[in-house]
């Protein structure tokens, strides 16, 4: 899979800020590459998403990779999981969910007690554009509504990083024309299936040669540029990371 710059950016800062430990939990894992980087911190993983596209890249992956992670097809908010996880971690995924505060307490109840939780989110509700409406957004966060709806429901040691400026800004002009130009083909698309496009869509495959150019190591520069503005609020997107 074509590995997309806005998440080269986010994987540096994860794993600056991850807490290993005996297992993880992935929502909506899209290419699989977030879990795959778990699997070396983990002794086992589980991903749950809803797009059945998912399948076929699980099956892709390394048997000795297989054989620690699992993959369930379903709704995280419906399904009934049995046991509790180190570290959830959901990225691009709350913005799509139409109730975050229901999201977030599952996640929370799914959590070992200082269990960590890894979100992602696109910023700034006045930053909203063509691109949203085509991933099926439902809204963007602002930094201190993010903390405030974490701690009530009672998440601890709440970090907040505002990612990748100010390469992110470039990106951002560049999903949006885009954006302008694809909408018009899933504009009769309801929400969801928005949503599913915008985990994976297997027309990237043909674009994979790219990823000589995308990669950690490309990109390793533009991340300790970007490093020093991760606590100001100047980029398109959050990370964020915290504690039950």
């Amino acid at each position: 899979m074509l590995n997309k710059p806005r998440s080269l950016f986010r994987r540096y800062i994860i794993k600056k800020h991850l807490n290993p430990g005996k297992n993880f939990l992935e929502i909506g894992p899209g290419d699989l590459k977030i879990s795959q980087l778990f699997l070396t911190q983990f002794h086992k993983g589980t991903c749950i998403d809803i797009n059945q596209n998912v399948n076929a890249l699980y099956n892709q992956l390394p048997d000795k990779d297989k054989k620690k992670l699992k993959l369930i097809i379903n709704d995280f908010v419906i399904h009934k999981f049995k046991q509790t996880y180190s570290c959830i971690i959901a990225c691009e995924v709350l913005e799509h969910v139409p109730s975050d505060k229901l999201f977030l307490k599952k996640i929370y109840s799914l959590l070992d007690k200082q269990g960590q939780a890894i979100l992602s989110v696109p910023a700034k509700m006045n930053l909203w554009n063509t691109d949203d409406e085509l991933a099926g957004h439902l809204r963007r966060y602002e930094k201190t509504q993010l903390k405030d709806l974490l701690s009530k429901i009672g998440f601890k040691k709440i970090k907040i990083f505002s990612y990748g400026f100010p390469f992110t800004c470039i990106i951002r002009i560049i999903r949006i024309y885009l954006a302008k130009i694809f909408l018009a083909s899933v504009q009769s698309s309801t929400q969801k299936e928005k949503t599913k496009l915008s985990g994976i869509d297997p027309k990237l495959n043909n674009l994979n040669f790219l990823n000589l150019i995308l990669n950690q190591l490309t990109f390793l520069p533009l991340n300790i540029i970007s490093s020093p503005f991760n606590q100001l609020d100047l980029s398109d997107g959050y990370i964020l990371f915290a504690e039950k």
